[in-house]
């Protein structure tokens, strides 16, 4: 590999070539679609597309994760016309400046950074800084929603918190918690403590997408996870699970279930819970997504608004920050170098004492 690496530096170029403007030679460049969008959807686009910083999206280009094509697609979403919630792609062939930059910079600046290791001279720099912007660009990704049912408490509407407040959440059930957009403290999950022991462990206790249903299978939605408790068109006293669901205001917004959380439906009067729902599409500034709508009857008669943040996919995710749910004791290697992991990587301490990696000295 030193070898080769020095052979690129110093012009000794491998048999064959690289080409960056095959697309030049395609019959057509250009595709267009034409698609009808409503009032309410343009003035959702247009709002976001004259001020997009106020909905979050970062002011700098970057032709990885920051391009024209993230604008698009977030634009759309803003319109309702991006269920999937695509996001921007890196294609050379739509991007091709960025594509360029890209090869004189990042990787002129990885060669550079090679040639001074292989004359002897200083490079730890080079390499630091080209990590560090790696690490922060990973730290920006955002990964797909979780939508857990959700219930406005106090008729103000259905209000979030982004992932930047911090909180952590094990949303699909593999014992490690994640960055997560959460539901502000006034308003509420629905829940269903399904190992009776008092708290509130993950997203299986959560109507959402990692709700496992009666029949093994996982809900689709918040919307079909309630459907699965039911016997008449809505939750109510008749349904055998009723009495067990509960309300869960994170009240100090640390993502942790306690006793003075969970309320009763009947301490908070809900006498019953529509599992029917309507479509609805809206983006919200701190990257959260509201959709699917429904109603919820008081034991006044009056009704009430639940709601999902968008159908399949609704609090924005960062698997980036994370938190295990054991410390491994790492007294052993403390003489040795330690460096912050990521998603599923253990920082480096921990990652050498885990004794399912650890080699024999």
């Amino acid at each position: 590999m030193v070898l080769l690496l020095t052979n690129l530096i110093k012009g000794n170029l491998l048999p064959g070539q690289v080409y960056n403007n095959d697309s030049e030679h395609y019959l057509t460049l250009d595709y267009t679609k034409t698609t009808a969008i409503n009032q309410q959807q343009y003035d959702a686009i247009k709002s976001f597309a004259d001020n997009p910083y106020s909905y979050g999206f970062e002011h700098g280009y970057d032709g990885i994760i920051n391009s024209c094509i993230d604008f698009t697609w977030e634009a759309m979403n803003h319109g309702g016309l991006n269920p999937m919630g695509f996001e921007g792609n890196y294609w050379p062939t739509w991007n091709i400046t960025a594509a360029d930059s890209l090869i004189d910079g990042f990787l002129g600046d990885i060669f550079g950074a090679i040639s001074t290791l292989v004359d002897g001279e200083s490079w730890q720099t080079h390499i630091s800084e080209l990590v560090d912007d790696l690490f922060n660009a990973a730290a920006k990704f955002v990964q797909p929603r979780r939508d857990p049912l959700t219930l406005d408490l106090d008729g103000d509407g259905l209000e979030t918190v982004g992932t930047a407040a911090g909180i952590l959440f094990d949303h699909d059930g593999d014992g490690i918690k994640n960055g997560s957009g959460w539901v502000s403290a006034d308003d509420g999950f629905l829940v269903l403590d399904k190992n009776g022991n008092g708290t509130i462990d993950n997203g299986h206790e959560l109507f959402g997408d990692a709700f496992v249903k009666a029949n093994g299978q996982l809900a689709a939605d918040g919307f079909d996870a309630l459907a699965s408790l039911d016997g008449n068109g809505k939750v109510d006293a008749s349904d055998a699970q009723f009495g067990n669901l509960k309300v869960w205001q994170d009240l100090n917004q640390d993502g942790l279930s306690q006793a003075g959380e969970l309320f009763t439906l009947a301490q908070l009067g809900i006498a019953s819970i529509n599992v029917t729902s309507t479509d609805h599409s809206q983006t919200l500034p701190n990257g959260n997504q509201i959709a699917d709508l429904g109603t919820y009857t008081k034991t006044d008669g009056s009704l009430g608004t639940t709601g999902e943040v968008i159908g399949d996919i609704n609090l924005a995710t960062d698997t980036f920050h994370r938190q295990f749910p054991d410390h491994l004791d790492t007294s052993a290697v403390a003489h040795l170098p330690d460096m912050q992991g990521s998603g599923a990587v253990r920082d480096l301490r921990e990652a050498a004492n885990d004794c399912r990696w650890r080699m024999a000295a």
